[in-house]
């Protein structure tokens, strides 16, 4: 947990799944290459089967064209929210995409007018080690590791893909450690209750509990 009033929060955002809808397009392409016709909403898991692969490996497949990674489309509002949080912390933009892709997300991100202050190409299940106070993500996976090695707020966006698989992350969230956000509209004001409650108890208290 942030202690002092006098340094600005790190913002850790995901990109895939939280900024950009990367499923939407990758769903035309699993019907050509699998012959599997799934709606968005189909997606329950994030390494859905399918025959001898998974959604999560077709994604990656996907991020091999740069047509899938330039054309992706953004969440509604989500670059307007970035910036708000720019205007308060730092933002560091950090994604599992490999470091290859970077010019076409550097382009996307410009042309989707996303405001940040870094980007960070990260190995998934390993963001907790880049430095930020708070992580939103889709990914239940990285919430959990987050929030089991740092003293930092984990925020899990809510995706079809993640309902069935929050387990890991409900202890964390009765110590207040970590949430599930219907949208990522609802940032703001749960980054005000973090910094509130920071300021109030500047030892850390309830939330700087490392183990549930």
């Amino acid at each position: 947990m942030v202690q002092s009033t006098n340094r600005r929060l790190i913002v850790g955002i995901d990109l895939d799944g939280v900024l950009g809808n990367q499923v939407v397009d990758v769903l035309p392409r699993i019907k050509r290459r699998l012959g599997i016709d799934l709606k968005y909403d189909d997606i329950t898991e994030f390494r859905l089967p399918l025959r001898t692969t998974d959604l999560s490996a077709e994604i990656r497949h996907a991020q091999l064209d740069e047509s899938y990674l330039r054309d992706m489309p953004p969440f509604d509002g989500a670059a307007a929210v970035v910036a708000e949080l720019r205007r308060r912390y730092r933002v560091v933009l950090i994604t599992a995409r490999s470091p290859e892709s970077r010019p076409a997300t550097d382009g996307w991100l410009r042309a989707n007018g996303f405001d940040f202050d870094d980007v960070v190409n990260a190995e998934e299940s390993r963001k907790s080690i880049y430095g930020v106070d708070v992580l939103i993500d889709d990914y239940t996976g990285n919430v959990a590791d987050f929030v089991e090695h740092t003293d930092g707020l984990g925020l899990l966006v809510d995706r079809p893909w993640n309902r069935r698989d929050r387990v890991a992350i409900k202890p964390w969230i009765s110590l207040g450690r970590a949430d599930v956000i219907p949208s990522l509209s609802e940032v703001p004001k749960r980054l005000d209750e973090y910094e509130r409650i920071s300021v109030e108890d500047p030892s850390g208290g309830r939330a700087a509990t490392r183990s549930p």
